[in-house]
């Protein structure tokens, strides 16, 4: 891979984690990982401070690591259809994230949500695969799709 690679789209791909050297892409902004086995993220991926777009749909992710909070520039989140069951406290740390997709995960407590400064859509949290003992209450979010 080129170190100056800017996006990355992985479908449909056997990998249960990502490799090692997409955590080394420096210029990356985007990745995308869609149709996959991913069960959990690298540590590593807080390494990659440019990313402002991180997709992982439909695929079996049942944790996020702590360093998902380095991504400081991170403003759009989408983790639809995977295995989550708590986020992690670092979630709180993503301060320009503006929408984060939590649809079809059995997240039990959301309450880290409501740290998110500029959060201006959380979409599609499906009470059906929920047990939540708790819900977002903040007033400045403009969209909320349950």
């Amino acid at each position: 891979m080129c170190q100056a690679t800017r996006s990355l789209t992985l479908n449909r791909s056997s990998l249960t984690t990502l490799p090692q050297s997409i955590c080394n892409l420096p210029e990356l902004v985007k990745l995308n990982v869609f149709d996959s086995h991913l069960t959990t993220l690298p540590a590593a991926i807080g390494n990659l401070s440019q990313l402002t777009s991180l997709v992982v749909r439909n695929s079996y992710l049942e944790r996020l690591p702590e360093s998902i909070g380095q991504l400081t520039n991170l403003a759009y989140l989408d983790l639809q259809v995977n295995r989550l069951t708590v986020l992690p406290q670092s979630i709180a740390n993503l301060q320009n994230l503006i929408e984060i997709d939590l649809w079809n995960n059995p997240i039990d407590d959301l309450s880290i949500v409501e740290r998110l400064p500029n959060l201006d859509r959380y979409c599609r949290q499906s009470l059906y695969f929920n047990t939540l003992t708790s819900y977002i209450d903040k007033p400045l979010i403009k969209y909320v799709h349950l």
